[in-house]
């Protein structure tokens, strides 16, 4: 007993993974875990310290430039005494161009000395002129672009304007500029024009390019510089806060994780950082790259020696289990495993292969009852439908006694008698369209003997759609319907019309019934709509209700459509799928 236990416990599947976790797994997880946390923590402070200190200084660079720019056009604005006379209203359309080329040329002069900034440019509000020096080294295309959009912002320019109090960063053509304005005092501004790719250039970011791409980051941590070697968008910085206490920062671009490293620029809102992928950051330590050369292939033969035993001890055992649990999901339940090397894997077996039998005795036994079911529901609707006038017409046939006219009463008694065997025919499940509106021929004919010369009608059938089988007894409730709530003792007669035609794709018969009545109320419409009608098992509700459920039980769904005409009337279409051959052998078998 003792010896088979010991058995049973060693082929148990919880014992052969703890055991090959245990002496494979752990010791290699353990020594990969120690050798990257140690790697990366190292590379990335390193990188990071030498990074961010020549951020720093580019950093000032920057802000140095941005600095000398302001000072200049502080400068100029105080001591071109042209400023103040550009504002002069006293000025001629001549001196007023000579003053405004004075200025121009003073610009250009120390522009062409001092290469800091793209371009510098003068508005005159009053005027609204605006013009500038050359661009430098900008395509025809930027050149347009920073021509139609300058002069937008510049109109739109208030004396509050941030753009007065700092360098602002300013879109056009998809690029980004930085750009300050400064309030002359005479009626003018001057100001200057930086792109952010003329900052990005100089050689001093050179150490910085060789690990990855340097960008500037505005306010809501959208990137302003191309990162041509990666994909990083500004939603994934939300999450960083650029904290200079911190030497760097972990950002993740979905497949791969970067090394942000930032710095503060005093003249502007935005941020100096540089991107390094990680991949890259090991590089630095060469000693660290034999080893993880030989960890992947360490791995990777350890791997696969477990691959193989997990193969063999859980994969191939649970794709068997997949494979039956397939096929039974498709109906085959005539499936079975076969013995497995693991005793769960066996307990399994067995229980699946019971289930399966219990399932497949189980699925006939609810379908033979679904079939009872089915044909009870059916055969309990036909006949819950009865005739709503009987005493009426009872009553006539006596008044007709008493006057003595005997025609009459023949004709009554012709029609009450087709009548009522067309309705009692319990044991008809389909009829034909021509013999379901002969059936409805009789008892318009009763009420025209109730209501001589008060009643109208009108059958129209399609070509071909006479034999068409349809349940007995779906089209009279809705007659029935316009004669007890849209009949009307009005001065033209009451009108009552069915037609059945065949839609365009041809695969329906729409039978429609329509009459000249009052037609139906918002309330009811709205009920009919949303299905609330249905739901209301009741006298008043029973014949559309029962036309309504039968049709759901024969055909799966049932399409009513209920309306008013524009003349005045209701109007109600019951769609009937044409493919009735299918639909009667269906039933035949229930």
């Amino acid at each position: 007993m003792n010896m088979n236990m010991s058995t049973n416990v060693n082929r148990s599947l919880r014992f052969k993974l703890i055991i090959g976790f245990v002496s494979i797994t752990v010791p290699l997880v353990l020594f990969l875990v120690y050798i990257n946390f140690y790697a990366s923590n190292v590379v990335r402070t390193q990188v990071a310290e030498s990074n961010k200190t020549l951020l720093f200084v580019y950093s000032k660079q920057i802000d140095v430039i941005l600095n000398k720019e302001k000072n200049f056009m502080y400068n100029i604005a105080a001591q071109d005494p042209n400023f103040n006379s550009l504002a002069s209203p006293s000025l001629t359309d001549d001196e007023y161009y000579l003053t405004k080329m004075r200025i121009l040329n003073n610009l250009i002069a120390y522009h062409n000395y001092e290469l800091g900034v793209d371009m510098f440019f003068v508005y005159v509000p009053g005027k609204q002129d605006l013009f500038m020096t050359q661009t430098a080294n900008k395509s025809f295309e930027d050149e347009s672009a920073i021509q139609d959009t300058l002069p937008s912002l510049l109109q739109e320019t208030r004396a509050n304007s941030p753009y007065f109090l700092e360098w602002k960063l300013f879109t056009y053509n998809n690029k980004s500029a930085l750009v300050r304005l400064l309030d002359t005092g005479y009626g003018s501004y001057v100001g200057a024009w930086i792109s952010l790719d003329r900052l990005m250039s100089p050689k001093d970011l050179a150490a910085l390019y060789r690990l990855g791409t340097v960008t500037f980051v505005s306010k809501d941590h959208q990137l302003l510089s191309e990162t041509p070697n990666f994909e990083l968008r500004g939603d994934q910085f939300a999450g960083l806060t650029f904290d200079p206490e911190q030497p760097y920062q972990i950002v993740d671009d979905g497949k791969r994780s970067f090394m942000v490293v930032s710095s503060e620029l005093t003249q502007t809102a935005l941020k100096l950082a540089v991107i390094i992928p990680e991949k890259l950051l090991l590089q630095q330590l060469p000693s660290f790259q034999k080893i993880i050369l030989l960890i992947p292939l360490a791995a990777l033969f350890t791997l696969l020696f477990y691959l193989v035993f997990l193969n063999r001890v859980i994969l191939k055992p649970i794709s068997l289990l997949l494979k039956g649990m397939r096929k039974i999901e498709h109906g085959n339940l005539d499936v079975r495993l076969e013995n497995q090397t693991s005793k769960e894997f066996n307990l399994i077996k067995e229980t699946f292969n019971h289930m399966v039998t219990q399932i497949h005795q189980l699925k006939i036994d609810i379908y033979e009852e679904q079939i009872k079911v089915h044909k009870a529901e059916v055969k309990h609707l036909q006949v819950q439908i009865n005739p709503h006038f009987l005493m009426n017409s009872i009553n006539i046939i006596y008044n007709l006694v008493e006057v003595k006219k005997y025609e009459l009463i023949q004709q009554m008694s012709v029609h009450l008698v087709s009548y009522f065997r067309f309705l009692t025919r319990t044991h008809v499940s389909w009829v034909s369209i021509s013999d379901e509106l002969q059936h409805i021929l009789h008892y318009l004919n009763i009420n025209q003997l109730r209501f001589p010369d008060r009643l109208t009608y009108r059958f129209h059938i399609s070509n071909g759609l006479e034999n068409v089988m349809i349940p007995p007894l779906i089209i009279q409730p809705f007659v029935e319907n316009c004669m007890k709530h849209g009949f009307d003792f009005m001065e033209k007669p009451f009108h009552i019309e069915v037609t059945v035609s065949a839609d365009e794709t041809g695969k329906l018969a729409i039978i429609a019934i329509s009459d000249n009545g009052c037609g139906f109320t918002a309330d009811n419409l709205a009920d009919l709509h949303s299905g609330i009608y249905f739901n209301n098992e009741g006298d008043e509700h029973l014949g559309i209700w029962n036309v309504y459920h039968r049709l759901r039980l024969l055909y799966g769904q049932s399409v009513m459509v209920f309306g008013n005409k524009q003349d005045g009337g209701a109007n109600v279409e019951i769609h009937i799928p044409l493919a009735n051959n299918e639909g009667i052998e269906g039933i035949d078998d229930v």
